[in-house]
């Protein structure tokens, strides 16, 4: 778990995903980077920032700014990470690399 403060936050995922994360922001940018051989559920709860998420992503529950996304074929993926992003006052980006 991750909580954050007054400055940004850069999370890298493992290559073989595996965890769950949870972040929850506060004053500043959420950046994740998301391997592209890892498939992700991500639940999001919205807080005075937006969300951009990667065109992988679909919203598979509720709306942008309190849903559940995930990427096609995350229920059956090897390698798989939840996500679980409390947004605060910055931005929130899932980013493939």
């Amino acid at each position: 778990d991750l909580n954050g403060g007054n400055g940004n936050i850069e999370l890298s995922v493992p290559e073989n995903g595996g965890q769950t994360i949870q972040v929850d922001g506060d004053n500043g940018m959420i950046t994740v980077y998301l391997p592209r051989n890892v498939e992700a559920r991500l639940e999001f709860n919205k807080g005075n920032g937006g969300l951009n998420v990667t065109d992988r992503f679909e919203l598979v529950q509720g709306d942008r700014q309190d849903g559940v996304w995930e990427t096609a074929v995350y229920g059956n993926a090897p390698h798989q990470v939840e996500l679980i992003i409390n947004g605060g006052n910055g931005s929130v980006r899932i980013v493939d690399r």
